[in-house]
């Protein structure tokens, strides 16, 4: 156990330093691994200060080894490391830690493929998810520090995180691995290397985007959702903290044209992965969902509008139910030829498969046409992916499809 006591107990009953400064300080770490070549992680540009320190057998006991100091800061500044698969760059411009006050700062922080989001699937020969990232600030206030040195426990009372754009893309074309499980989001919590409890999490003014290409169409297929504001509460993987709900409110603009809540509650106790899920999309054009829908679904919102959709989900691991209301005048859709790419003249469409759908909801003085969730999760998609499609089934009937065909399975299908 780590003990400044110990270290200074052969040559002198106590040590105090009115002030201790390390500047532009290199930090290296070497793992030596059988059969392989060193792995060395050198930080550069470190800056410590240490104000009046103290270190006697009391002092050591009463801070867990640690000096009873009154200030300490270490920052770093301008960072960049790369993966161990050689993949990606991380970078940040600047961290600063007090754990005196518990809080850390981080400034900057991105997530940089080293390939182009095609080139990195040609390189490697497989689907990969292919994503970038960049954040412009993190914060977080009274982190435990103790309990991060005593038994490598991450606690904190609060993290947020501010301007996160999100890019994730898979190339479908490529060839996929084997099918494999994809669990609920509290067995992926509970699967973590380390135990964490942060109270709240809160995510600001943020932009999360998906984009998908398919071997039968020259463009990939992309949803986002701008403006994101999300919190979440008891975010912990911890045993004793079983009982707890993890609660994540989300507010956003799908596409930066429909403001959207969604609303997630998650039972930290189950062993079936049960969840709730309940949501609003208020007013909006419904062909602005066309470079979503047209590449993906190959259906084009030739017109439509959302006055209001209101849905609920139950959800276990393996199976879905719920509501879905919505609220729509002068829909009307049609199918596209998969495969057809004439982008000079257009997405064609051909008659003959003309998506026939009832136009509005309600019809006149008739009441709201129900649509009923119903779906059964493949569960080598993922929970994105079950989200997804549980929803649709009851769109689907919403809109008028009683008996929605199913295509087979593709080779090299969507996971999201």
């Amino acid at each position: 156990d780590f003990n400044t006591f110990r270290l200074i107990k052969p040559y002198f009953d106590s040590v105090s330093v009115a002030l201790l400064s390390v500047k532009k300080a290199s930090v290296g770490v070497v793992n030596h691994r059988p059969s392989t070549s060193l792995d060395t992680t050198v930080v550069r540009r470190v800056d410590i200060i240490i104000e009046e320190a103290h270190v006697d057998s009391v002092a050591a006991y009463q801070t867990h080894g640690w000096p009873v100091m009154e200030e300490f800061v270490l920052t770093m500044s301008d960072q960049t490391f790369t993966s161990t698969d050689s993949l990606y760059d991380y970078h940040v411009d600047s961290v600063k830690v007090d754990p005196l006050r518990g809080t850390l700062l981080v400034k900057q922080f991105s997530v940089d493929p080293r390939w182009s989001r095609y080139e990195m699937g040609e390189h490697l020969g497989k689907l990969v998810n292919w994503t970038q990232l960049s954040v412009a600030e993190v914060t977080a206030n009274e982190i435990d520090f103790t309990a991060l040195t005593d038994s490598l426990m991450i606690q904190a009372d609060r993290v947020s995180v501010e301007q996160a754009n999100f890019t994730l893309f898979r190339d479908l074309r490529l060839p996929d691995g084997p099918p494999r499980y994809r669990p609920m989001l509290q067995k992926m919590m509970r699967s973590a290397p380390v135990p964490f409890r942060v109270d709240t999490v809160t995510l600001e003014a943020s932009t999360i985007q998906y984009e998908e290409r398919r071997d039968s169409t020259e463009q990939a297929g992309q949803i986002s959702f701008e403006n994101v504001y999300a919190s979440f509460y008891h975010v912990t993987n911890r045993p004793i903290d079983s009982a707890q709900v993890l609660r994540v409110d989300v507010l956003t603009d799908l596409m930066g044209e429909g403001a959207a809540e969604l609303h997630f509650t998650f039972p930290l106790i189950t062993t079936q992965g049960e969840h709730q899920i309940t949501g609003m999309l208020d007013r909006m054009s419904l062909d602005v969902l066309n470079p979503t829908a047209e590449p993906l679904a190959f259906v084009s919102v030739k017109s439509g509008v959302n006055n209001r959709m209101d849905f609920d989900m139950q959800l276990t691991e393996k199976y879905a139910t719920g509501n879905v209301r919505f609220q729509y005048e002068n829909l009307a859709l049609s199918l596209l030829k998969e495969g057809d790419t004439d982008d000079k003249k257009g997405i064609k469409s051909w008659l003959a498969n003309l998506l026939v759908v009832k136009s509005n909801n309600p019809v006149r003085s008739k009441p709201l046409r129900p649509g009923p969730i119903s779906f059964e999760r493949d569960t080598t998609r993922s929970m994105f992916n079950y989200w997804w499609r549980a929803l649709r089934s009851g769109l689907e009937v919403s809109v008028g499809v009683e008996n929605p065909p199913q295509k087979k399975a593709r080779t090299t299908a969507s996971s999201y």
